[in-house]
Formats: structure tokens, sequence, C-alpha cells
């Protein structure tokens, strides 16, 4: 790919200085990074260190966010942000100040699309001169990049590329990355929440074709995954804020109250679940028009919102396919840090424990 999104293959987008951004690349086995998520309402962070041939949690924490600071994973108040940030580095004892930060919201577009076969040194300005023709906004509002999946030759024996393309709005990635500097912190990678998903997936999960939903507190995070292949992704809008605001609306439970205890029946959470599988639904129909696939074999959720009870079952019945909970802590060999109940909320922390999982794997290349 090009400047940005230099290893969207596996779900990274690495923040070049030729977009006149922040930039530090991840170079040397020494390097160290604390994966980070700046979701509406908290910012989340984890420390991953290698641990024999495994690999343990070292360092963990949240901190809550006022409300507007972040509105749809979108970056609104950076002074708000950026004081949260120091909280959270202040309370959570990380040995750095380098971070991977996931980026989930309604600005960044992800496309996945068959392009012709130019040279490989001139694939780069052939995509941008035809990038208005995939993505929905003008370019320069957009900072963009991709990565091919595969070099194919059609019934025409005409050969081909099939591209993952990935852009977000320049001006939502700028607030992002001015809260991290403004809070002290060294963004070595930006990378795609949708994406590093899949990065969680259990080998058992490489096969078929699934979908995986990390249900956050602002956005969520949907990717589709055929044959261990990130092959379409969106961000929704559909969080469990959305679920929150109508409780809060109606003076039921908060968040912590929700997610702990079976206090809201199914008949008041079915209208946010109903929506919740719509979207869910349109994102694999929209996947299976544009491929071979015949039909998705499960849902794999994680987020926040994974965690309100009975959201599984109202999931399965709306789309007619089985849904399980992710693990993310499937990868780590042990866990220190005892600043989070992993036993009942390790499903808030995984996307962010995939941030962390890439700077380690990266700075020891």
């Amino acid at each position: 790919g090009g400047a940005f999104f230099r290893y969207i293959q596996r779900g990274m987008l690495v923040v070049d200085e030729d977009e006149e951004m922040m930039a530090l690349m991840l170079s040397g086995s020494r390097v160290r990074a604390v994966g980070l998520e700046i979701d509406s309402g908290a910012v989340r962070a984890v420390q991953l260190g290698r641990a024999g041939g495994g690999v343990r949690l070292t360092a963990a924490g949240r901190c809550e966010l006022p409300h507007g600071a972040v509105v749809a994973g979108v970056v609104e108040e950076v002074e708000e942000v950026s004081d949260a940030l120091h909280r959270l580095w202040s309370a959570a004892g990380f040995s750095t100040r380098n971070v991977v930060v996931g980026v989930a919201n309604q600005g960044m577009f992800m496309r996945s699309i068959t392009f012709p076969h130019v040279p490989r040194e001139n694939l780069e300005d052939a995509l941008r001169l035809q990038a208005g023709d995939y993505l929905p906004i003008p370019l320069e509002q957009l900072v963009m990049d991709f990565a091919v999946l595969d070099e194919t030759t059609g019934e025409s024996s005409e050969e081909h590329y099939e591209l993952l393309l990935v852009a977000v709005r320049r001006e939502q990635l700028q607030r992002t990355l001015d809260s991290l500097a403004d809070g002290g912190l060294r963004p070595l990678v930006v990378d795609s929440s949708p994406l590093a998903l899949a990065r969680n997936l259990p080998e058992r999960n490489l096969t078929g074709t699934i979908i995986l939903a990390d249900v956050a507190s602002g956005v969520t995070s949907l990717l589709v995954v055929s044959e261990g292949l990130p092959v379409f992704a969106r961000v929704s809008p559909v969080g469990l804020a959305a679920l929150m605001a109508e409780l809060q609306h109606e003076g039921e439970a908060d968040q912590r109250t929700l997610l702990s205890d079976s206090c809201i029946d199914r008949e008041t959470l079915e209208p946010w679940g109903r929506e919740l599988a719509q979207e869910i639904n349109t994102s694999v129909n929209y996947y299976l028009t544009q491929s071979y696939v015949e039909g998705v074999d499960a849902l794999i959720l994680s987020g926040c919102g994974s965690r309100v009870p009975g959201i599984r079952e109202i999931l399965e019945d709306a789309l007619d396919m089985p849904v399980r909970s992710l693990d993310p802590l499937e990868r780590i060999a042990s866990v220190r840090d005892r600043t989070v109940d992993w036993e009942s909320e390790a499903a808030d922390f995984a996307v962010v424990i995939e941030l962390a999982h890439r700077a380690i794997e990266e700075g020891s290349q």
C-alpha cells in the first residue's frame, strides 16, 4: 500500500510523515507500545509483554469521558480526551507513552474492490486516479491506502487485483492525533478497529465465512471474514450508548448496573437488539451480493454491548444464525493486571487487546 495504511493487510494503519501527521514507525525489538481505544464514554488501554513463548497482560485501565467528548467514535473535545489520557497513564502504570490507537467511526470507509492489473510500482498512482469511483467523498478530504489481497485471472484471461481499500476523514483523524499529543502520548500506529478484530480469531474460525461485531459504547465495528481474510468492514452508529440513552430517558438502570445484572427484561431490550441485528444483516447482505458466498456461518460478538444480558438470544432469533462470544484473552498466557475484572469485563477490551498484540508483534520484527 501507500504512505498511510502500510500494514492494512493485517489490520494496521501506519501514520507517515508524508501525510503531515505526527509520525513514528515501530522499528526494532525494543520498541514498546500500549494498545489504546478512544470510545464514546471512556478511553481504554492495555499493555502486553512477552513471557517465554507466550504473551502476558502486564497493565490495563480505563478512564471515563464526559458526555459529548467523543461522539460515535469521533473526538469532539480534544482537551477532555487529553485530560482523560493523562489520568489513565497516571493510574495504570504503563511503562511507555508509545501507543497503537484504534479508529472506528463512520468517517472511515473500507471497500473490497477488483482493480485492473497494472505494474505494482504504478498501482498506487492508478488507484488514486480512480479513487472517486469507490469513495463517497473527495480524496483530498481523506487519507487513503490499500492492500493487495490477491492477483487473479478472469474468464477473458485478463489479470486483475483484489484490493482492500481503506480511507479515513483527515480532519477527524487529526483531532485524534491532537488528543494524543496533548495527552503526552506518541502514536506509533493508527489501526482500524474493525480490521483489528480479525487478529483475535482462533484458528478454528479461519474457515468458512463469519461476521464479527464489536459493540462498543459509541459505535459497532462490523467485519466479515472469509477463509481467514477480512473481506468487508463497516462501522455502524448503533452502539451501547443508544440503548443507554433510551433506558435513561425511561429512568432505568445505568450502564454498570445493566451489564452486571439482568434487570432489563427482553421486551425493553428488543427494539435495540433488533436495530443492531438490522445493521448486522445489512452488512451481511451487502457482502453476499458482492461475492460468491451463499451465506454467513456465525456471528461472533465482543465489546461492552456484548455483555448485555439476553442480547445473544435476541440476535440469534433475528438473524437466524449461531451467535458466539469472542474470548479476547484466549491468546494471553497470563494476566498480571488486577484493575479490571477480567472474568466479566474482558469483552470490553477485545479491540484494545488486539491493538496491543500488534504493538508487540511489530516490535519483535
